[in-house]
């Protein structure tokens, strides 16, 4: 993704200053482009395949566990860096849990 932003800003410039033609700039347009588009399927698949592990070891979902409005970034199909803030880390510690968390005031549950 990022060598098809640079690619695409080089393309710009060299068109600005006349030493390109606008068709090279427009295909390195269309590059960076579906480069962000894959890498968003990516991201997608990426996060239905946890969801769909998660369900199939016999966990849940509960709404007590979706961020709440100020964590989540705004999304914008057409530019991937929209909102000011840096995406959160997908894995590492800082990474944000990918299943339910048990609340505090829930009832323990026993298998008996």
């Amino acid at each position: 993704m990022r060598q098809a932003l640079r690619a695409q800003d080089m393309s710009l410039t060299l068109y600005k200053g006349g030493l390109d033609n606008y068709l090279n700039a427009v295909v390195a347009q269309v590059t960076a482009l579906g480069a962000a588009i894959t890498e968003i399927g990516i991201e997608t698949r990426r996060r239905q395949a946890a969801v769909s592990l998660i369900a199939a070891l016999g966990g849940g979902w509960s709404t007590a566990n979706l961020p709440s409005g100020d964590t989540v970034l705004p999304f914008s199909p057409l530019d991937p860096s929209a909102g000011g803030r840096p995406p959160r880390p997908a894995f590492g510690p800082d990474a944000p849990s990918l299943g339910p968390e048990p609340l505090a005031d829930e009832p323990a549950r026993h298998r008996g």
